[in-house]
């Protein structure tokens, strides 16, 4: 499936389970935004990145996870952990993670 920001941005907001070793984590999807093309070639997609926040612990490397969606059903995407604004712009201890679409 080659998500595009329509399909997925009615989704913010919205809970995705991540299957990983320390069991299943639930990520909420923050933010969903195109990137700018910079020197893509129009042959090739527009960026997309997906903003998620998830609990403190446990704490998620770089990975590949299976990700669950009630409406986009499951995908099999790459995400890193990453750093938004300030660290007091963090509410509630949560981390961000970034799932990069290029």
């Amino acid at each position: 499936m080659s998500l595009t920001l329509n399909q997925v941005a009615p989704h913010v907001g919205s809970l995705f389970v991540i299957h990983t070793h320390a069991g299943m984590i639930k990520l909420m999807l923050e933010d969903a935004r195109e990137l700018p093309r910079r020197a893509h070639h129009e042959q090739f997609r527009t960026p997309l990145s997906l903003l998620f926040a998830g609990p403190e612990t446990p704490q998620l490397a770089q990975d590949t996870y299976t990700f669950d969606h009630p409406v986009l059903g499951r995908q099999l995407w790459a995400l890193t952990p990453v750093m938004v604004g300030s660290p007091q712009a963090l509410t509630q201890l949560q981390l961000r993670y970034e799932v990069l679409f290029a």
